[in-house]
């Protein structure tokens, strides 16, 4: 089926070519864009034709495109390092809440599914299955050691 989409106003012409830079993974030259989708895409003085094929995967480079622009590895790979350093100066037999994930802001749903899709096990099934420092410890040092082996959120999407 083809769609035959008007371009408008500035915003509407913002949506079209984010949309345009989701369909081509990426690309900003508009050449490029037509290239990469051939004969599905037509660009036209006042619309654009494109055929709903093109929206088969669009959801997942949505989501690859947006990860990669969007997530701050840095930021995660600090908030970890935070975490080891409030554990440091917790004695080894004391036991540890999750209040702690709170005070280096690693609570929370996303962060949560990020450690999971990572290691297998979020960051709230560590402290519910682990009560003491040195325990809690050796797993989210296991977890700094797998951030450490990514040097860009895109190396870690093709984890």
């Amino acid at each position: 089926m083809i769609y035959r989409v008007y371009t408008k106003d500035w915003y509407f012409n913002a949506g079209i070519l984010g949309f345009l830079y989701v369909l081509s993974d990426g690309e900003k030259n508009i050449d490029n864009i037509i290239n990469k989708c051939g004969q599905k895409l037509q660009i036209n003085p006042n619309y654009l034709e494109f055929d709903t094929e093109l929206l088969d995967d669009f959801y997942e480079k949505y989501r690859k495109l947006a990860f990669i622009n969007f997530f701050d590895l840095g930021s995660y790979k600090g908030r970890v390092i935070h975490l080891i350093s409030k554990l440091n100066e917790i004695k080894e037999d004391q036991k540890v809440t999750k209040k702690i994930l709170s005070e280096v802001a690693l609570n929370g749903k996303v962060v949560n599914k990020f450690f999971e899709c990572l290691n297998g096990t979020s960051l709230e099934d560590i402290f519910n299955s682990f009560q003491y420092q040195n325990e809690i410890k050796n797993k989210i040092q296991n977890l700094n050691n797998i951030l450490n082996g990514f040097s860009s959120s895109e190396n870690l999407f093709k984890q």
